[in-house]
């Protein structure tokens, strides 16, 4: 942390070897002239003032070398409620009821004379699940079993709500959260942190499975079919109220160039919303076969289809290198880059990528006794499995144009005073959400691609034991 001597412009003791984790002292230069401060003093005429505003709320180190040693509250509490209701309808028949609540909450901490308390974010969550279970037996050979499920998580996040944010030390840039900011000065201290951001999550899952049981002579065939949706929403700032980096790079201390308002990167972005959907769908038959017994053998067959999946509001987008390089563009929107397109566009999926219907996952197994005596068993076992992505994984395109928009650039002309001087168009945001046809595309802009024929992941698994 900054001393009350570096706080006067002078840095000799903490450039000092006995300050350096080399060993060696370190020389701080003018980023003007290129040339060294003489005795390592910048005079505070060169301060930033938003940096000194800044400043106010950082504790001021009285170890000489700036090492402060501080702790983070994490007060925590948690509840648990748990409910079952079971129905023997009938000796054929059974039902149950299950219920399942859970609140936790660890609030964010700030102080307006540490603000590095707040790289803790707070965080409130309730997740709730309900279970409906029906099991009816056809005959003594003949099992059904029903369930139907729902679960919630919604989790909120962020600093404390008395937090500052960039508008309230000067800096001129758009901020949509109230009480959140985000900067670090390498070897130094860091504020705000990227999970703190003001942040709301909801997923809302419902599952249908049935499973049905036949003994039928020497075979126990079992078959099925699950169906579960899965809606998973966020809205979050992250980038939203921009971030700043700073190296070093233009005094050779990270703090001097701090102090006079040389960042060494700046991004920022739209706030930014998902909204996804996704659908499985399973199917099975599996025989269990005694054969002799000695030998027993399994069949199976599982049906799992990749459905990928959708954003509501469509905020996806795929770049492709060829159309680049024809020149081929969107129809969807006038200012896109060539290249990038979006739902709607020839060829472009609903989805983040193309649906995988003909997936089937064969499984096979025998257990076998050698010598009949009960004292050996031999067993193999293979199958193909397949996986599906989570929901969540696709929420990254989020942050591409036109939705996030998310800019980054070194070296901003304007510092940390004002970092979109002289970019061009000027400060772009806020950019309306949901976007415009003729919406402007901001040069910097940063893109994630996925392929639109993703092959779904799968894995070969056997087993061979004695």
């Amino acid at each position: 942390m900054p001393t009350q001597a570096a706080l006067s412009g002078d840095f000799s003791q903490l450039e000092s070897a006995a300050c350096q984790s080399s060993g060696t002292p370190r020389t701080i230069v003018s980023p003007t002239t290129g040339q060294p401060f003489p005795n390592d003093f910048v005079d505070p005429s060169l301060f930033n003032p938003q940096a000194l505003n800044l400043l106010k709320y950082v504790p001021v180190a009285s170890n000489p070398c700036g090492q402060v040693t501080y702790s983070i509250p994490q007060p925590q509490r948690e509840d648990q409620y748990i409910g079952r209701a079971d129905w023997t309808q009938s000796a054929k028949h059974n039902v149950f009821g299950r219920y399942y609540y859970a609140d936790y909450g660890s609030p964010g901490q700030f102080s307006k004379t540490n603000i590095l308390l707040a790289r803790q974010r707070g965080v409130v969550e309730r997740a709730q699940s309900v279970v409906l279970a029906d099991t009816y037996s056809f005959n003594p050979t003949t099992l059904n079993s029903a369930h139907a499920t729902y679960t919630r998580l919604a989790i909120t996040r962020g600093p404390a709500p008395d937090m500052i944010n960039a508008k309230d030390v000067g800096i001129n840039i758009f901020q949509p959260a109230q009480n959140f900011m985000e900067a670090d000065i390498s070897g130094h201290f860091s504020i705000g942190c990227g999970t703190c951001s003001p942040s709301i999550f909801r997923q809302n899952n419902f599952q249908f499975a049935d499973d049905v049981d036949i003994i039928r002579g020497r075979h126990h065939i079992s078959l099925g079919g699950d169906w579960i949706h899965y809606r998973y929403d966020f809205r979050a700032t992250y980038l939203g109220n921009g971030g700043f980096s700073f190296n070093g790079q233009f005094s050779h201390d990270a703090l001097v160039d701090f102090m006079i308002g040389l960042p060494s990167y700046f991004t920022q972005s739209n706030p930014f919303r998902f909204d996804g959907r996704q659908d499985y769908v399973g199917a099975y038959v599996h025989d269990n076969v005694r054969l002799t017994k000695r030998l027993n053998i399994q069949l199976g067959l599982r049906w799992e289809p990749y459905l990928p999946v959708r954003e509501v509001f469509k905020r996806t987008q795929h770049f492709d290198q060829t159309a680049f390089v024809a020149g081929k563009k969107t129809n969807q929107f006038d200012n896109a880059p060539l290249g990038l397109f979006f739902p709607g566009d020839p060829g472009m999926s609903r989805g983040f990528t193309y649906s995988k219907l003909p997936i089937f996952e064969p499984r096979v197994g025998i257990v076998w006794d050698p010598t009949g005596s009960g004292r050996q068993t031999i067993r193999a076992g293979y199958g193909i499995f397949y996986d599906t992505m989570a929901t969540a994984y696709w929420e990254d395109q989020t942050v591409d144009a036109p939705w996030g928009s998310v800019i980054g650039f070194p070296n901003p002309a304007g510092g940390l005073t004002n970092p979109f001087l002289g970019y061009p168009g000027g400060n772009p945001f806020p950019l309306p959400s949901p976007p415009t046809r003729n919406q402007i595309f901001p040069p910097g802009g940063i893109y994630i691609n996925y392929p639109l024929n993703a092959h779904p992941t799968y894995t070969h698994q056997w087993n061979l034991s004695y």
